[in-house]
């Protein structure tokens, strides 16, 4: 469902950007996953230390 929803979203979008800067524009969605949120907080890389 979110799949068709975010291809739906990417052709819209395509078109709005095309007439916008009167080029043929292509959008490609990309595959979402779903995740824990320890899934999630374990794949973001370590923060850089601050000054």
């Amino acid at each position: 469902m979110a799949e068709l929803a975010f291809e739906m979203f990417a052709r819209q979008w395509a078109t709005q950007l095309t007439a916008k800067v009167r080029v043929k524009s292509t959008v490609v969605s990309e595959p979402v996953d779903m995740k824990t949120d320890e899934e999630y907080a374990g794949s973001m890389p370590p923060a850089a230390p601050q000054a």
